[in-house]
């Protein structure tokens, strides 16, 4: 179901907001940039189940799951270190 998909989605993008503070907080080591690869990693699989979800939606469903994702999405770009 999308809901479920969108609460793993927010869940993890919770994570990955969480690791990146501490990171910003407690500066930059090997556990909390694991933890936060980690939870971008679950985030964008969520991500992506949830855009595959989306499809047959009903539309009002559609277009509030829908605005949510592409909020999703630029959160998870501002939060994805630059390589």
């Amino acid at each position: 179901m999308a809901l479920d998909e969108l609460g793993r989605l927010l869940s993890a993008a919770s994570d990955a907001c969480t690791a990146y503070g501490t990171i910003m907080a407690h500066g930059d080591d090997d556990e909390g940039r694991d933890r936060r690869d980690t939870a971008l990693a679950d985030a964008h699989r969520a991500l992506a189940s949830l855009k595959g979800r989306l499809h047959g939606q009903e539309p009002d469903v559609g277009a509030a799951i829908g605005s949510l994702v592409a909020d999703c999405q630029a959160l998870l770009d501002d939060l994805t270190p630059e390589a």
